[in-house]
């Protein structure tokens, strides 16, 4: 409907802003019946038919190749006097998904692996932008831990893959001590 608030005109330009985003990675068209316009001395608009695959406007919408990426830890990076029982969240730039894989916990001074978590396990939960590890057991007191998230654990809504977190060098990812 031309005469809709999502339309306007200023001189000869024409310009509509959806209600809501188009989707990415999409041909579209556009049509314009004739008629639909007319100019300030009454002559009326032919129309637009786009439906020809070589006639009038046609374009396709850009892919979404943002990746998901964290924004935030909890515990920060390098806290320390983390309690036992702590909860892990990440949260992301964007709204996220479950995808596949595992976040594995390390000891640093030996990188052994202390918990993994399957991503579709009861103890991970994904809520819009955040991921919450629950453990079920406590982490082990006075060690410094780190965390590794395996490439895929979550998507974005897009199906753009997390590219995984790599903590096991100082000063990277997730990393934190605990103290009882």
């Amino acid at each position: 409907n031309v005469t809709s608030s999502n339309v306007s005109i200023s001189g000869s330009q024409v310009t509509l802003n959806p209600t809501t985003d188009l989707s990415f990675n999409r041909s579209l068209y556009v049509n314009i019946d004739s008629g639909a316009f007319e100019d300030t001395v009454g002559n009326i608009y032919d129309g637009l038919d786009s439906s020809d695959s070589d006639a009038g406007m046609r374009f396709t919408t850009e892919l979404d190749v943002t990746i998901p990426t964290i924004t935030l830890y909890n515990p920060a990076q390098e806290e320390t006097n983390i309690v036992i029982n702590t909860d892990l969240e990440f949260t992301f730039s964007e709204t996220i998904v479950i995808g596949s894989g595992n976040i594995t916990v390390h000891r640093v001074s030996d990188d052994l692996i202390i918990d993994t978590f399957d991503v579709a396990s009861s103890e991970v939960t994904i809520v819009d932008k955040k991921l919450v590890i629950t453990p079920s057991t406590d982490f082990p007191y006075n060690t410094t831990l780190y965390v590794n998230i395996d490439s895929g654990v979550v998507k974005d809504l897009r199906e753009n893959d997390f590219v995984g977190l790599d903590s096991s060098l100082p000063e990277t990812g997730l990393r934190f001590t605990t103290y009882r």
